[in-house]
C-alpha cells in the first residue's frame, strides 16, 4: 500500500536520537545524587517540600506559619 523508503538521513537522525537518548539518561543515572542533594539543598531553604514541615532537620513550623508569625502585628 504504502512504501516507506528509508534513506540514510532518516538512519543517521534515528541512530543520533537514541545515542543522545542513552548518554541522557546515563549522565542523569551518573549525577542522581547530586541532583537530589541540590533540589533537597534548595527545598530545604524554601522550606517547602511537598508542603511538608521539617521534622528531620529540626524545624518545625512550615513555611506560611513562619511567613505570618514574622508578619508585624499593628498595635493600637
Amino acid at each position: 500500500m504504502f512504501e516507506l523508503e528509508v534513506t540514510d538521513t532518516i538512519l543517521f537522525y534515528n541512530i543520533l536520537s537514541v545515542i543522545l537518548l542513552i548518554s541522557g539518561l546515563l549522565a542523569y543515572y551518573l549525577a542522581k545524587d547530586k541532583i537530589d542533594a541540590w533540589i533537597g539543598k534548595t527545598l530545604l531553604q524554601m522550606n517547602m517540600r511537598d508542603g511538608a514541615i521539617y521534622h528531620d532537620y529540626g524545624l518545625q513550623k512550615g513555611f506560611f506559619e513562619k511567613m505570618f508569625e514574622n508578619m508585624a502585628i499593628p498595635q493600637f
